[in-house]
């Protein structure tokens, strides 16, 4: 017993009671918001689309983004790099409004109580349902787990406790938090983490700008003589040829095809994301939603690459300072070499927060209504598919940590894991577009399609690991979405 608290609990955590006290609160807050919503009279309907205030849902959509991978990888980025990122915000912008024009309009003739994945049943059959809320269950679930992973390693570097205690005691919070109150709890706890980490971000960047040479004007014009600042990239000197170029994510044109279709699937056919503007009264809320949703992307990207940008002249400026050994991990290093107390148990609150989210919500709602009882048959009451759903989101927490625990002996796992929404998401939007643009009805076609066009992305992403095609994953989501609209409409006029 001795030798496993010493593996699980090696020590060296730089925390002050303050900290303690702080992490504490924040995990408390969370539960507390998550069993204080599920107090609120549940039916069914409401586990799946409770209806709640617009700003509430732009919160928890915004959240959605926000996970800890987000939080900790994107001051990386501009802590390594510059603001090109930003590019994928411009195909992301057409993403949302075809979403907005096309995509919502579909899901809102469902009626009430519906998920996303009804609509397929609706336009094709119980197999297409089925076959597309399999796929969510599938990207969504190994997804959790991976990010799951990347927040206990960066909360364990600060607790100084090893993988295993960590991502236990977040999935633990997960479960107590979101285990029974459905979307109304997720939505609440997403706002709450949304607001956590908009907060932080901004009293880190103020606490930089105290602390640089010249304030913010200093580190402006530091930042801007280094090259930080650059936002477009629309060539690359020396690069030759459309194949190299398509290659290269930081390009403008690359980035804004990635950005739309990666918008488009992630908030047009993943119910974790599109849930929350299923739960908006009426279609012109939810576009209001969707609004200023986006707004608040825009704000809360531009915020977290500024703390990263800040944080490359603060360590420009004090040269002597250690740099982690990966610069992945350069916020939270930061936070807890640097930053005051309190400041780091704040830290690992928020990203315990990003990690606590789990999309247990979404994945409980899809697996008692969508697959697979329509398509075996079964028809168990709605308080008996609530119950179940109950139970499932208290199996999915489980499930998740015990991935994670997997990932944390098998890397390579956990990178494969992540891209498993590229591989899922695209071949879901072909169908999706198939029930949109065409009149075609076959319920087998339309359940083949997506799951044909999946395994093609699949493959693909196992050839491009062994070529130049490595770095060209972003092209999963347009050649998967294609896959399956062209071959559902073949498999459709053979039928």
């Amino acid at each position: 017993m001795r030798s496993l608290l010493a593996a699980w609990f090696p020590g060296g955590s730089p925390l002050s009671a303050a900290d303690w006290l702080v992490f504490a609160a924040l995990l408390s807050a969370a539960v507390w918001i998550g069993r204080r919503a599920a107090r609120a009279k549940t039916t069914p309907a409401d586990y799946r689309r409770a209806r709640l205030p617009e700003p509430v849902l732009a919160a928890a959509l915004l959240s959605s983004e926000l996970s800890a991978a987000a939080l900790v990888g994107f001051p990386a980025l501009a802590f390594r790099g510059d603001w090109t990122y930003l590019q994928f915000f411009l195909g992301s912008l057409l993403g949302r409004f075809f979403l907005a024009a096309r995509l919502l309009p579909a899901y809102f003739r469902d009626g009430e109580g519906a998920t996303m994945y009804a609509y397929l049943g609706r336009r094709f059959g119980p197999r297409a349902r089925s076959a597309g809320a399999g796929l969510f269950l599938l990207a969504r679930g190994a997804g959790a787990a991976a990010r799951l992973l990347i927040a206990a390693s960066a909360a364990g570097a600060l607790l100084g406790w090893s993988a295993t205690p960590t991502i236990l005691l977040l999935a633990a919070v997960s479960a107590a938090a979101l285990g029974r109150g459905g979307v109304r709890s997720a939505a609440w706890l997403g706002a709450f983490k949304a607001a956590a980490v908009l907060i932080f971000a901004a009293a880190t960047a103020a606490f930089i700008v105290r602390h640089v040479d010249g304030g913010l004007g200093g580190a402006w014009s530091a930042a801007a003589e280094a090259g930080k600042l650059r936002l477009w990239r629309a060539s690359e000197p020396g690069r030759g040829g459309w194949t190299r170029a398509a290659l290269d994510p930081r390009l403008l044109w690359v980035a804004v095809i990635d950005g739309f279709f990666g918008a488009a699937g992630w908030l047009g056919v993943d119910y974790e994301s599109a849930q929350k503007l299923l739960c908006a009264p009426d279609l012109k809320s939810a576009r209001r939603t969707l609004l200023w949703e986006t707004g608040a992307a825009l704000a809360a990207s531009a915020a977290l690459l500024g703390v990263g940008t800040l944080m490359f002249v603060y360590y420009k400026q004090n040269p002597g300072l250690a740099l982690p050994g990966s610069l992945d991990q350069i916020y939270p290093h930061f936070v807890a070499a640097v930053m005051p107390r309190a400041w780091r148990g704040a830290a690992l609150g928020v990203l315990a927060l990003g990690a606590a989210d789990l999309p247990l919500a979404s994945m409980s709602a899809v697996f008692a209504w969508d697959a697979p009882p329509p398509a075996f048959g079964y028809g168990p009451s709605e308080e008996e598919r609530l119950a179940d759903a109950r139970r499932a989101a208290l199996a999915f927490a489980a499930a998740s940590a015990a991935l994670a625990l997997l990932f944390a002996r098998w890397p390579s796992g956990s990178d494969a894991a992540l891209r498993l929404g590229a591989v899922v998401y695209g071949p879901l939007l072909g169908v999706f577009l198939l029930g949109v643009f065409t009149r075609e009805k076959s319920d087998g076609a339309a359940a083949a399609a997506a799951g044909a066009a999946a395994a093609f992305n699949g493959a693909l992403v196992l050839w491009a690991g062994k070529t130049a095609w490595a770095a060209g994953w972003g092209w999963l989501a347009p050649l998967g979405a294609a896959a399956a609209f062209l071959l559902g409409r073949r498999l459709s006029r053979e039928q």
